[in-house]
C-alpha cells in the first residue's frame, strides 16, 4: 500500500480488539494518513508505516475514550498532535521501565511553588525530571512538529504515574516555566481527568474552565497575587526594578517580563530580557 493508497479494500483491520466499528476506523485511519503525509519528513520516524501506525493507535486510543483531547482546528493538526502525543507516550513508558519510580501519591500547590523557585537559575532545568520523578511524575521533553499547535500536555500512564510534556514549541524562559506549571497545575486540579490526555495551546485564548483553573494555578505559583498587585514594575516599567522585584520572589527575570508582556499587552516590552534565555538550547543543544 503506498502513501497515498486510500483503497479501504487495502486497510488491515488489525484494531478490532479495540470495539470501534470497522467504517469507524477506517475513517481513523484516512486521518491519520493525511496528517503524517503534512508532516516533514525529517519530523517522522524513519519508516513512514511505523509514523502512521503511531498516530493510528493514538487516535484509537482516543475515539475509545469518546472525550476531545484538546480544541481542534482541522484533521491533519490533530492527527499531528496525536503522532506527538504517541512519542511522549513510548518515551514515558521507556522512562518508567528503566527508572524505578515510586508510586504517585498527589501532590498540593505548594509543590508547584517550592518548584517554581527553581526558575531564579536557568541550570535547574536539565533537574527538574529527576526532581518530579522523586514524586511519581514523568517528565518528557518532545520536540514540537512543525504545524503544530501544542505547547504542553499530561495524562495518566496505566501505571498511574502523571505524563507531563512540553514541546518547546517556544524556546523563551517564560512559557517554558509558565507551561510546565501549568501540566503540573492539572496533575493537582484535575488528577481524575488525565485517564484522557489534555493537549495545551499557550495561544489559545478560548480557554474552558479547568485551563482557566490550570493558567491561574501556574501563575500563582510563579508570583503570588499579593506580590503581583505590589508590583512597582508595572508603573515604573524600569529594568532596575524588574531586577529588583524578580529576585524579591525568586523566579527568573524573564518570567517577570513575559508576565508584564502578557498582562499589559505590550509585546515589545523586555525584550532582551525574554530572549535572554534559549531552552532548546539549554534541555536539546541547539545552537
Amino acid at each position: 500500500m503506498s502513501p497515498a493508497n486510500k483503497n479501504e479494500d487495502d486497510f488491515p483491520l488489525t484494531y478490532s480488539e479495540e470495539s470501534l466499528p470497522p467504517q469507524e476506523l477506517y475513517e481513523s485511519f484516512l486521518e491519520c494518513q493525511d496528517g503524517i503525509n503534512s508532516i516533514p519528513k525529517g519530523n517522522r520516524d524513519q519508516d513512514y508505516y511505523e509514523s502512521l501506525h503511531r498516530a493510528f493507535k493514538e487516535n484509537v486510543r482516543y475515539k475509545k475514550n469518546g472525550q476531545p483531547l484538546f480544541r481542534k482546528r482541522s484533521d491533519a493538526e490533530d492527527s499531528i498532535a496525536k503522532f506527538w502525543l504517541s512519542r511522549v507516550r513510548e518515551a514515558a513508558w521507556f522512562y518508567s521501565a528503566w527508572n524505578d519510580l515510586p508510586q504517585f501519591s498527589g501532590i498540593e500547590a505548594r509543590y508547584l511553588e517550592n518548584l517554581a523557585r527553581l526558575s531564579i537559575d536557568p541550570g535547574n532545568i536539565p533537574n527538574i525530571a529527576e526532581q518530579l520523578a522523586k514524586a511519581g511524575i514523568i517528565l518528557i521533553h518532545e520536540r514540537a512538529i512543525p504545524g503544530m499547535k501544542v505547547d504542553g500536555a499530561c495524562f495518566l500512564l496505566e501505571t498511574g504515574h502523571p505524563v507531563v510534556a512540553l514541546s518547546l514549541r517556544y524556546a523563551r524562559l517564560d512559557i517554558y516555566w509558565f507551561t510546565l506549571l501549568h501540566e503540573l497545575a492539572h496533575v493537582v486540579l484535575h488528577h481524575e481527568r488525565l485517564t484522557t490526555p489534555i493537549l495545551d495551546d499557550v495561544d489559545d485564548e478560548n480557554a474552558s474552565l479547568i485551563e482557566a483553573q490550570a493558567n491561574r494555578l501556574s501563575s500563582d505559583s510563579l508570583i503570588s497575587r499579593s506580590s503581583w498587585r505590589s508590583c512597582n514594575v508595572k508603573y515604573d516599567m524600569s529594568e532596575k526594578s524588574l531586577l529588583e522585584f524578580a529576585n524579591r520572589v525568586q523566579v527568573h527575570p524573564a518570567i517577570v517580563a513575559g508576565r508584564l508582556q502578557r498582562d499589559l499587552n505590550k509585546h515589545d516590552i523586555f525584550t532582551k530580557i525574554i530572549h535572554s534565555e534559549d531552552t532548546r538550547k539549554i534541555i536539546f543543544g541547539d545552537e
